[in-house]
């Protein structure tokens, strides 16, 4: 599977794409992630200028996106080429930016 945001300040969404065996995707579904995306002042392309807004644990098959103009990280729990939203928490500050996975805990 791979993963991508869309981060659309209206509504951020976690598209879900299916990798054939030729490397090809095609688009599997489409995830609210109860969140707004944002975008950072002087980003033309890349809304969040950030490698590291989506984050995925495969140990807990748990995918992590964070919402920069909601100041939230959504929780998505994966199974197979499906997305669950599990919660949206609080990032604990402004305009998150990217998220990681450190042993049993994630950090925005």
């Amino acid at each position: 599977m791979v993963f991508v945001q869309n981060d659309d300040p209206t509504g951020n969404q976690v598209v879900a794409y299916r990798r054939s065996a030729d490397g090809t995707l095609q688009q599997a579904g489409t995830y609210p992630t109860g969140g707004r995306g944002g975008t950072l002042n002087g980003a033309i392309v890349d809304r969040l200028a950030s490698q590291g807004s989506l984050t995925y644990d495969k140990a807990h098959r748990t995918l992590y996106a964070v919402n920069a103009g909601s100041n939230t990280v959504t929780v998505f729990g994966v199974a197979g080429d499906r997305l669950i939203r599990r919660q949206v928490i609080n990032s604990g500050g402004t305009f998150p930016v990217s998220v990681t996975v450190h042993g049993q805990r994630s950090t925005s």
